[in-house]
């Protein structure tokens, strides 16, 4: 097929939970409904800065953060896949809450809530 919806989050806030989960040749499951890499894109060249990236961010982050910018750049020049919308999620608490603490990928921690 030549466009689809399809909706994913990502566990972590990274570019690797990210770019290589979503269009990494080996995260392409033909025929699979369960293949992480929905657009079926693959590019050998991009799965080598991928790669690369990843070995970064054991040693530098920062030199790491700016290969995967150069990934993200290079996988937009190709477009394999677009947003169609951007999730804003509320949390409403009563004003009597506290200790209300939102993770990076916007979870409340229930266990945390106090209400006196």
């Amino acid at each position: 097929m030549q466009i689809s919806i399809g909706g994913w989050s990502a566990d972590y806030p990274s570019a690797a939970s990210f770019l290589d989960t979503l269009f990494a040749c080996s995260n392409f499951h033909p025929h699979s409904d369960n293949s992480p890499n929905m657009s079926g894109f693959c590019d050998p060249h991009i799965d080598d800065m991928m790669h690369h990236a990843a070995q970064l961010a054991l040693t530098d982050r920062t030199a790491s953060n700016a290969a995967w910018a150069q990934v993200d750049k290079a996988l937009m020049a190709q477009a394999p896949a677009l947003p169609f919308v951007q999730t804003k999620r509320v949390v409403l608490v009563s004003k009597r809450t506290r200790n209300i603490i939102i993770t990076l990928n916007d979870e409340i921690l229930l266990s945390q809530l106090q209400v006196p």
